[in-house]
């Protein structure tokens, strides 16, 4: 599988951060973002403070 085959990213930081959020054991959920929305920073630090809550962690470490 190749993270992000069709997803949009505004930034390298995004994509590093959508790859990290794969990458959590046990991750709980998935998510799915329109056509053409580009993923951001912003989104990926909430969904990775949110994966890592649902997984026991307070916060992540990136």
């Amino acid at each position: 599988m190749i993270p992000g085959q069709y997803a949009m990213f505004d930034s390298k930081e995004a994509m590093e951060l959508y790859i990290e959020f794969l990458n959590i054991p046990g991750r709980k959920f998935s998510f799915d973002v329109p056509p053409d929305t580009p993923i951001t920073c912003e989104l990926m630090h909430d969904l990775l403070n949110t994966a890592y809550h649902l997984v026991g962690q307070s916060t992540y470490s990136s």
